[in-house]
């Protein structure tokens, strides 16, 4: 019997699927491909970044380009009905763009913890997934720490 003979019982790609005998060699690995989980983690981090930064942005437009002398001034011309509420759009828009990209994150942090936890996957996108839906509720808490900071100055 010689060692061609023994070819014949295993897989055409030479992979043997019982457990290689005390001290022989393992077979070939299992190719590990990239969780697609943490693919859809890393994109959900990317779009809610995204949509955070958009939403900064219209909100700080909004404030320059109006004369408010404090904040307790806007309140008031809010509720004073001073001027038509659709001028004030731009800040509900960017309140509402936060949240939602908040929730988008949350999803994607979900997703890219279930991409780590996976076996025979790689984790790289699920890692960046992690990082980059982790980096908005601490921007939001940031944000939130700063509006109180702000609010008790005044």
């Amino acid at each position: 019997m010689n060692e061609h003979d023994n070819e014949q019982h295993y897989a055409p790609d030479r992979y043997n699927p019982a457990p290689p005998a005390f001290g022989e060699a393992p077979g070939p690995m299992p190719v590990k491909t990239q969780s697609k989980l943490g693919i859809a983690s890393f994109i959900l981090g990317l779009i809610s970044m995204i949509g955070f930064i958009v939403a900064i942005a219209v909100i700080t437009s909004f404030i320059m380009n109006h004369n408010f002398p404090d904040i307790n001034t806007f309140g008031q011309r809010i509720e004073a009905h001073e001027q038509d509420l659709e001028e004030f759009a731009p800040v509900v828009l960017g309140g509402l763009l936060i949240i939602l990209s908040g929730i988008v994150g949350l999803v994607g942090l979900i997703l890219g913890i279930v991409g780590v936890a996976s076996r025979n996957k790689r984790k790289a996108f699920s890692i960046l997934g992690i990082i980059l839906n982790g980096i908005i509720p601490v921007a939001f808490i940031g944000l939130f720490f700063i509006g109180i900071m702000l609010g008790g100055s005044q």
